[in-house]
């Protein structure tokens, strides 16, 4: 098997394994917007096909040393696209976290000054 390289020395899929690789493209893209709406419900569905869908993509791909070096390129996206949705998911729960903590602050604060006023007016 013959791999093409495109200019930025980027691996060419055959044509095969080119729709699929485009649908898990796909999936990452609308995990990544799942995260940053924080629609988690269709996050954990969109998780779940692509896990599926990679594991598909790589089964119908038979390893041969012809491709080796493609499927490691391969692979590399994957880890890279991993890592980006793993800081992104990161990022978000850290932000849920610091809003949590500011409510719980905020609900001391009012419960202190509604405590001191229930004292004045006593």
């Amino acid at each position: 098997m013959r791999i093409e390289k495109k200019p930025r020395d980027e691996p060419t899929l055959p044509a095969g394994q080119r729709d699929a690789w485009a649908q898990i493209s796909e999936l990452d893209a609308s995990m990544e917007a799942a995260l940053q709406t924080g629609d988690y419900a269709r996050l954990d569905a969109l998780a779940a096909e692509r896990h599926r869908r990679i594991l598909d993509f790589f089964e119908a791909f038979t390893p041969t040393a012809g491709n080796a070096d493609l499927r490691a390129a391969l692979l590399r996206r994957l880890i890279a696209s991993n890592d980006r949705l793993l800081r992104r998911g990161r990022d978000e729960l850290a932000l849920a976290a610091g809003s949590s903590a500011a409510t719980r602050k905020s609900k001391r604060a009012l419960s202190a000054y509604n405590a001191q006023q229930d004292r004045a007016e006593s």
